[in-house]
């Protein structure tokens, strides 16, 4: 158990220098000398942790969307809980703004849209529609394109500064899933 506890703690630290990395510099500029450089280990003990420097980014990432999403746990299930759902998310990448902001300067905009598609369609599937989570592929396409925009609104508030109050903005999303039918049998 301490030999995984430290193998996970040690892919922290590497995702967190991948993360401060970013900050100054592009990420087609970081390969894995550099960013083993950073860390004072070898190229092949950054491979004892990832496969490429894709999946060092992936797990980033991954581990950002996995902490919004844990923001998020005290949420319960139905349409009066999704309101405060979206309040809870948006409140998270508010305070998030700096690696927003790495994310796009990176144009990274789009490997984080779709690593965080797949965990919010998952996790809208799993909390609001359980008993239809295989309904096929028309069901998943409407929740590919709900999520698919308000990921992009997300986006979209960040680049305006945050200029729209988080309640105002949550009650735009809630208004998008209450007008779809990602409700239905909610």
């Amino acid at each position: 158990m301490e030999h995984y506890e430290r193998s996970i703690r040690k892919k922290r630290e590497i995702e967190k220098t991948l993360l401060a990395l970013l900050q100054q510099v592009p990420y087609a500029q970081i390969n894995v000398t550099r960013l083993a450089d950073r860390l004072g280990i070898s190229r092949k003990n950054f491979y004892d942790y990832y496969s490429n420097m894709d999946a060092c980014l992936h797990s980033m990432i991954d581990h950002i969307i996995m902490d919004a999403a844990i923001h998020t746990t005290t949420i319960n299930t139905g349409a009066s809980d999704l309101f405060q759902l979206c309040i809870h998310n948006l409140e998270y990448w508010k305070k998030h703004e700096r690696f927003l902001q790495v994310i796009d300067q990176n144009h990274l905009t789009e490997v984080l849209t779709d690593r965080y598609l797949q965990h919010l369609m998952s996790e809208t599937r799993r909390i609001h529609r359980p008993e239809t989570a295989d309904d096929g592929p028309e069901d998943e396409d409407i929740l590919y394109f709900y999520a698919n925009g308000m990921v992009k609104l997300v986006f979209r508030w960040y680049r305006r500064g945050f200029d729209t109050p988080v309640e105002e903005m949550a009650a735009k999303f809630f208004r998008i899933f209450q007008e779809s039918r990602v409700l239905d049998n909610a």
